[in-house]
């Protein structure tokens, strides 16, 4: 089955991804994220990473927050289910800011506009 890994840009996504690979068969999705971050990178100012379980692994959180600057967001879900932390210092922190929902939009519909309408 084909898979498709690529970088994107918030803004004006009609211009295309920034870099892109694909590849057919099984495996992990793991050691596309710095050849596609890398590349991302050198041609945009990247400033977040946000990547899918399927891209975790401590050395893609190192590569990106040490060697490029780059705030990584990817949870850390990959593996066998654990009570213990990750051994690894970023997805560690990866797994505290899921646990306690750091990097979550709040939408509870009590924002401004739903207090406008029952007015």
């Amino acid at each position: 089955m084909p898979k498709l890994a690529g970088v994107g840009r918030r803004v004006r996504l009609s211009r295309g991804p920034l870099r892109a690979r694909s590849h057919t068969g099984t495996g992990s999705d793991s050691p596309d994220f710095v050849p596609l971050l890398y590349g991302a990178w050198k041609r945009a100012n990247v400033k977040a990473a946000v990547a899918d379980s399927g891209f975790d692994g401590e050395r893609n959180h190192r590569a990106a927050r040490l060697d490029m600057g780059v705030r990584s967001v990817i949870p850390p879900n990959i593996g066998r289910p654990s009570d213990k932390p990750p051994v690894g210092r970023f997805r560690r922190l990866m797994r505290q800011r899921f646990d306690r929902k750091a990097d979550r939009h709040r939408r509870t519909g009590s924002g401004r506009r739903a207090r406008r309408s029952t007015a």
